[in-house]
């Protein structure tokens, strides 16, 4: 009989007491930096391996050119249209897409349609969606984003680095408005 071996950490993963299932709509439900979120498992639900979420991105809305220093990162899109920039390269993603991205890679991406768009994100190891909780404001109406302010964004910034996470171009002295895409 063959044998395998499994570490500490492994172990905890598969003997975790936070096994469960999530019916639709449950989750931590945030909005961060206009983006809507429902994070679906935290690292300390998957033993530090993976953390998950599901991300509604309205018309007009997207992220800032930034890099990940400590995780890669996942998108499925399962409804809608994004525009990615990844590297150099620009891509249009719809419903069905995968992008899998390694570490330190710029990226952003945004929603150049007139609909919502949703995707499935990922992070491996887990530990960055904490800066989510981090900045996030509670959500309980998924159309409505809050106003942000500057020092909302300097906050997340600031906090970005403490996570590895690497923004491009960013300046929060500017306009609100140009932060978000």
């Amino acid at each position: 009989m063959d044998q395998i071996s499994i570490s500490s950490t492994q172990f905890k993963a598969v003997t975790s007491q936070s096994l469960s299932m999530l019916a639709p709509g449950e989750g931590i439900h945030l909005w961060v930096l206009g983006i809507y979120m429902v994070i679906k498992a935290l690292g300390n639900d998957t033993g530090g391996t993976y953390s998950i979420w599901e991300n509604r991105i309205l018309p007009g809305q997207g992220t800032p050119l930034h890099a990940h220093t400590q995780e890669e990162e996942t998108w499925y899109v399962l409804e809608g249209e994004l525009t990615w920039t990844v590297g150099d390269n620009e891509f249009h993603a719809k419903q069905g897409s995968f992008i899998n991205l390694p570490r330190f890679v710029p990226h952003k991406f945004w929603n150049k349609s007139n609909k919502p768009a949703r995707m499935m994100q990922t992070y491996a190891p887990a530990g960055s969606e904490n800066w989510f909780l981090d900045i996030g404001t509670p959500a309980t109406d998924r159309d409505t984003p809050p106003v942000l302010t500057k020092e909302e964004i300097e906050r997340a910034l600031k906090l970005g680095n403490e996570y590895g996470m690497v923004f491009t171009g960013l300046q929060p002295s500017k306009d609100v408005v140009n932060i978000v895409v």
